[in-house]
């Protein structure tokens, strides 16, 4: 491989020619040196080390062309689906938004689904865990293989519904008080109410509330039988 070198502003005339002579025409000379550590070979390929973009962009830029071929930089922007506070999702390689999936950023408010409760909103295959509550406000709590368990109290102002069976851990105390027109259902552990593993039932009604045993355990039969 030969190397042209332009050493001065007398010879350079000559020295191109010479040099797009022996691109076309000599298969030997295969290679154009661009600086120490770059080359062009007259296959097409370009191999450069060290290589810096024109000016012009701002860091995380890309660099675009349009149908032209010209390229310019540009900013990685997509544009949301939907409208302002829907949770964005791919709908066949578009983003995309629906009323029916939303985030309240101001009060850490994730909702899913509309005030149509008779549409099934949310479905899993694994387990929900919270460590708060899990509110049926209108609607229902639908287990349909598996459990809906709770750590301290179930409450529900509507239905909860069971495919299996409804588990209850043993409480330490009685429950407090429930609102007008509500119940509360427990097993006592011996502490509070009865003894331990008798289930009892908190009635409140017409402004008056009222403690009833279901089961005695130690006797083995359901109160009153």
């Amino acid at each position: 491989m030969r190397d042209f070198r332009f050493t001065s502003a007398q010879n350079l005339i000559t020295r191109l020619n010479e040099l797009v002579k022996r691109l076309v025409s000599d298969p030997q000379f295969d290679q154009l040196r661009i600086g120490d550590s770059g080359r062009w070979t007259n296959a097409g390929a370009i191999t450069v080390t060290g290589f810096t973009m024109p000016t012009g962009a701002v860091a995380n830029d890309v660099l675009i062309c349009d149908a032209d071929g010209v390229a310019s930089w540009s900013a990685v922007v997509g544009t949301p689906g939907g409208s302002n506070t829907e949770v964005q999702f791919n709908n066949s390689g578009a983003f995309d938004g629906d009323t029916g999936l939303t985030y309240d950023r101001s009060n850490d408010k994730l909702t899913i689904g509309t005030a149509d409760v008779d549409k099934d909103h949310l479905y899993t295959h694994g387990n929900i865990v919270t460590w708060n509550d899990i509110t049926a406000e209108q609607g229902a709590i639908h287990a349909e293989n598996g459990i809906v368990r709770a750590g301290t109290d179930l409450v529900a102002d509507a239905n909860i519904l069971g495919g299996a069976h409804l588990r209850l851990t043993e409480r330490s105390s009685d429950p407090a008080d429930p609102g007008e027109g509500k119940f509360q259902l427990w097993m006592s552990d011996g502490t509070g109410s009865g003894d331990d593993g008798d289930i009892y039932v908190k009635i409140t009604a017409g402004g008056s509330t009222k403690t009833i045993s279901i089961v005695d355990f130690s006797a083995g039969k359901v109160t009153g039988t």
